[in-house]
C-alpha cells in the first residue's frame, strides 16, 4: 500500500462488509435467534482456536497501528564527503523559503530512512499574496536548491499552504 490513508480505508471497507453481512444475517433470521445461535457456537468451540482468533487479530491490530507510525530522519545523513545533519536541511528550507515574498511563516520537516526522504514545507502565506506564485517559486526555486543536499537520496517534497487572514484592529 502507498499510503496510511489507502490502508485505512481498506481496513474501514472490510469492516463495512463484515457488518453488512451480519446485518443480513440477522434480518434473514431474526436478531435475537442469531445471537443464541452465536452464542450456542461459541460455547461448542474449542478454546484453542478462540485463542488463535484472539492473538491473530491482536496481530493484525498491532501490525495496523505500527504501520501508521512515520519515522524521522537520522540526525547524521549519510553525505558522502560529510556528515549533514536533518536538523540543518530543514534550517536551510525554511530560510530558502522565508525569504519568497509574500511568506510569513516557514516550517519545514525531514522524514524518512534509507534511500528515499521526504520534505514535507509548511508556508503561511499573508492574504494579499497569490498563493500560485509563491507555489512556482517555492517548488521551482527552492526544492531544486534543497535536493541536491541529500544528492544519493531521492526527495519527495510536500507543500502545504496555509493563508493568513487579516485581523481587524481594536481601538481602546
Amino acid at each position: 500500500m502507498r499510503s496510511r490513508g489507502m490502508a485505512n480505508r481498506l481496513v474501514l471497507v472490510l469492516a463495512g462488509l463484515v457488518l453488512v453481512a451480519a446485518g443480513a444475517a440477522a434480518a434473514r433470521w431474526g436478531g435475537e435467534q442469531v445471537v443464541i445461535a452465536g452464542l450456542g457456537r461459541l460455547q461448542r468451540t474449542d478454546d484453542s482456536l478462540l485463542l488463535a482468533a484472539g492473538c491473530a487479530g491482536l496481530a493484525g491490530s498491532l501490525a495496523l497501528l505500527t504501520a501508521q507510525i512515520t519515522r524521522p530522519a537520522p540526525r547524521l545523513l549519510p553525505v558522502p564527503g560529510f556528515r549533514l545533519t536533518g536538523r540543518a536541511v530543514r534550517h536551510a528550507a525554511q530560510a530558502a523559503c522565508s525569504a519568497v515574498p509574500g511568506v510569513v511563516g516557514a516550517r519545514c520537516r525531514l522524514m524518512g530512512r534509507g534511500r528515499t526522504k521526504g520534505l514535507t514545507i509548511t508556508l503561511t502565506v499573508d492574504s494579499t499574496a497569490d498563493p500560485g506564485d509563491i507555489l512556482a517559486a517555492v517548488s521551482y526555486g527552492v526544492a531544486p536548491q534543497i535536493a541536491p543536499l541529500l544528492a544519493p537520496c531521492s526527495l519527495h517534497t510536500r507543500i502545504r499552504l496555509r493563508v493568513r487572514r487579516p485581523r481587524p484592529h481594536r481601538a481602546l
